[in-house]
């Protein structure tokens, strides 16, 4: 299949819906797919699905990598997308869990992929929730700290409960 027609393709494939924003975050920008989940990401969530690992997701530009799509690959895309991942790997969420849809922070995106795909925590087939991570919602600021010389910096700081990171 030519490069002409693959684009083609993967530009009809983000137009089916669901598939219009990240399955990870819900952002517009889908210019990245997990090839053997059969959804689209955005970049940003990409490069967290990238340090999973190929084992876990295969993490692949929908503008670059051309040469890894052929009939078979779009078939599974088409058969899954991005609303029925969700349905799978978000089916058993805890309504106060922190997912990078309510919180575009860097540290929430990271540990929603992680729970979600390592873990497998929100799975339906899940019966346990115990080790889920980060169960009530975060506040992210900035504060001022002095340093040893007097100069007042500012620290990016996240207050999870009553620790603060």
């Amino acid at each position: 299949m030519s490069k002409k027609k693959v684009l083609a393709k993967i530009r009809e494939l983000q137009k089916l819906p669901g598939n219009d924003k990240c399955t990870d975050c819900g952002s517009e920008d889908v210019s990245w797919a997990v090839l053997n989940h059969g959804f689209l990401i955005c970049v940003k969530c990409a490069g967290v699905h990238r340090g999973l690992g190929v084992q876990y997701s295969q993490v692949r530009s929908t503008e670059l990598d051309v040469d890894c799509w052929d009939e078979k690959t779009f078939a599974e895309f088409e058969a899954k997308g991005n609303s029925r991942a969700q349905k799978i790997f978000e089916a058993n969420v805890p309504k106060y869990y922190l997912s990078p849809r309510e919180c575009m922070n860097d540290l929430v995106r990271k540990n929603w992929i992680e729970t979600k795909y390592l873990e497998k925590a929100f799975r339906a087939s899940e019966t346990t929730l115990i080790n889920v991570r980060m169960p009530e919602r975060a506040l992210v600021r900035w504060l001022h700290k002095r340093n040893d010389s007097g100069k007042w910096q500012k620290r990016y700081c996240i207050l999870f409960h009553d620790t603060l990171s």
